[in-house]
């Protein structure tokens, strides 16, 4: 289930004959790229996904998520954090917002 990434435009295709944990993986990878593009890089980001590429339950509990509290529980590791919270320092710093982590995270999303 690689993404093509064009400009800001992420679009997710399925392919037979992944293993369910490699799809789980990719899955999760596509929609950290789509945060980044939208949070860090801040390019207007469209996120389209149809139904057939839903293949396991977990990707409605990740879209769920997405949809009702804009971010995905646990989708990024402590280091990623860390990073994503540098890349918008600058502007959030502009922005007025504290430079604090909670703050700059919610600034990122």
């Amino acid at each position: 289930m690689p993404s093509t990434l064009s400009d800001s435009l992420l679009v997710l295709r399925s392919e037979i004959g992944w293993r369910l944990d490699d799809i789980r993986s990719l899955f999760r990878d596509d929609i950290k790229k789509m945060f980044n593009l939208a949070g860090a890089l801040n390019k207007k980001t469209v996120f389209i996904m149809s139904d057939t590429q839903i293949v396991h339950e977990s990707f409605l509990e990740d879209i769920n998520s997405l949809l009702g509290s804009g971010e995905v529980p646990n989708l990024f590791a402590a280091d990623e954090l860390a990073a994503l919270r540098d890349a918008v320092r600058n502007d959030a710093k502009k922005a007025g917002v504290q430079e604090v982590p909670d703050a700059l995270f919610q600034f990122f999303k």
